[in-house]
């Protein structure tokens, strides 16, 4: 039994049609429906439209829109005639001669479905610079309302894409979602639960979604953001190369002013450059010095306070005439003479020849007898003599100077001396607690006196009955007498204490 649509307005919005590029959706108010052309039963037919987030269509909430369809049955929600409700299920026919419903078996394959979605989202808020691509499984563009699924991609003209959308219910959700759902938004491979990630060479572009060329990829050390774009950067002493390499910088090429101190010379390092001593120097002291100064010298040369001054062996000296010569110096009062010859000998300076029964020997020579080899004091050396200024004087080119004296106002003055005076409180308790010391002490005293005093009487008075006893005729044995004599040797000694 068939039920024609007689209600036919005007308005035509919705054209849906078995093949071609057309559309096959559309969007009225806040409303959507589509038309899924595919063979299935009523069963097949509930589950399509709820998997893709609507309904069957129900031809009464959409009694103001006038249908014109590919001719067909499709499924779709209507009232039924009487009958069973699990035998029976409500299709659209559609002929030349218009839209009609028909009751049929709910196990029959029509030739496909038509769903509703009342819960949509809106269009994307406009930018100035941007454009939106609004794209469904049914190819869906430039509505007001979109049907869950809808995918929304934010374009600005020669960049890479803003942003990406996906209408869920009816709020956006921007890229990248859980991905299960559309692989999450994202343009190569989704990492759970829901994020982006690129192959090696490319990086995630800002927009968390899309693979842009790495920027850092071919950097040598380093890449740093500058306003808002990545570059290749390179550690000190480098620079950066056309290709991104690092280059090192020649230090000394560049700077001539580097390592310019006497003697020294610049050599460049990998990243860097070090100041080194040129032929002919030896760093000494963190500075290059001549070194051509100890091929002079006579024995050897060696560090001297912070110079390379020539030094001599054991019984020389250096010559104060000749800083690179050395001559025989004499460290004791007497020395053994050279001799090149049994009557010919020499002595260093400040020493004269003495002859002996062991030889011919060196003895020093005391300046210092001569009254008039210094102004003030004059101690001897062996082989010299130093003189020395009185307090107040200061010895200078060989003269004693008086020191320069600062006025006597401003002489510093030197602090009195004064024992520490102490607190009354504490001189009162170091007396008490001495007096209370002592008389503890003579209490004590007197005890142990007491004590002994009593007990040796008492030895006394003991060992004197014995000694009366002794006069009586007894006979007396030889431990008797041992006793005896321990008693009066221990009386003798009380008698002392």
């Amino acid at each position: 039994m068939m039920l024609v649509l007689k209600r036919a307005l005007p308005l035509c919005v919705l054209f849906l049609c078995a093949a071609g590029d057309a559309p096959r959706g559309v969007c009225v108010d806040t409303q959507c429906c589509a038309l899924f052309v595919e063979s299935a039963d009523s069963k097949e037919a509930k589950t399509r439209c709820q998997n893709s987030g609507g309904e069957l269509y129900d031809v009464l909430h959409w009694s103001s829109v006038a249908l014109t369809l590919p001719h067909g049955h499709f499924w779709i929600k209507a009232p039924r005639t009487a009958g069973p409700a699990s035998e029976r299920c409500r299709s659209t026919v559609v002929t030349a001669g218009g839209v009609s419903f028909e009751d049929r078996t709910c196990t029959d394959r029509v030739d496909g479905v038509m769903c509703q979605y009342t819960s949509t989202c809106p269009a994307l808020p406009p930018s100035k610079d941007a454009h939106v691509n609004y794209t469904t499984a049914w190819g869906f563009e430039g509505q007001t309302r979109f049907p869950p699924g809808t995918v929304a991609v934010v374009h600005v003209p020669d960049q890479p894409p803003v942003s990406k959308h996906l209408c869920a219910g009816t709020q956006w959700m921007r890229a990248p979602w859980r991905c299960e759902v559309m692989n999450g938004g994202c343009e190569r491979a989704c990492t759970d639960p829901q994020s982006c990630s690129c192959p090696s060479g490319l990086t995630l572009h800002h927009n968390n979604y899309t693979c842009t060329e790495d920027p850092c990829a071919t950097c040598a050390h380093s890449c740093v953001s500058v306003k808002g774009k990545w570059e290749c950067s390179c550690r000190e002493g480098f620079k950066l190369g056309s290709r991104g390499q690092c280059v090192d910088v020649d230090e000394c090429a560049e700077d001539s002013t580097l390592c310019a101190d006497q003697g020294q010379a610049c050599e460049n390092k990998e990243g860097s450059y070090e100041c080194t001593c040129q032929e002919d120097y030896d760093l000494l002291g963190g500075a290059c010095v001549d070194a051509s100064f100890c091929a002079h010298c006579e024995h050897s040369c060696d560090e001297v306070q912070g110079e390379l001054k020539c030094v001599c062996r054991k019984g020389f000296r250096v010559d104060p005439q000749d800083p690179q010569k050395c001559e025989e110096f004499c460290s004791e009062q007497d020395c053994p003479a050279k001799c090149t010859r049994p009557d010919q000998c020499y002595c260093p300076e400040g020493f004269i020849k003495d002859k002996r029964d062991t030889g011919t020997v060196c003895t020093d020579i005391d300046e210092c007898e001569d009254e008039a080899r210094c102004e003030h004091h004059c101690n001897n050396t062996f082989g010299g003599f130093v003189c020395v200024c009185e307090e107040g004087f200061h010895l200078q080119d060989g003269h004693c100077k008086l020191l320069q004296t600062l006025p006597i106002q401003s002489r510093p003055t030197a602090a009195s001396v004064h024992p520490t005076a102490l607190p009354s409180y504490v001189k009162t308790g170091s007396i008490l607690g001495i007096t209370v010391f002592a008389l503890l002490c003579a209490a004590l005293l007197y005890f142990l006196l007491h004590r002994l005093f009593n007990y040796c009487t008492k030895v006394q008075f003991y060992s004197l009955k014995r000694d009366m006893d002794i006069f009586t005729l007894q006979q007396v044995s030889t431990g008797t007498y041992k006793k005896l004599s321990h008693d009066w040797q221990f009386r003798n000694d009380c008698h002392r204490l």
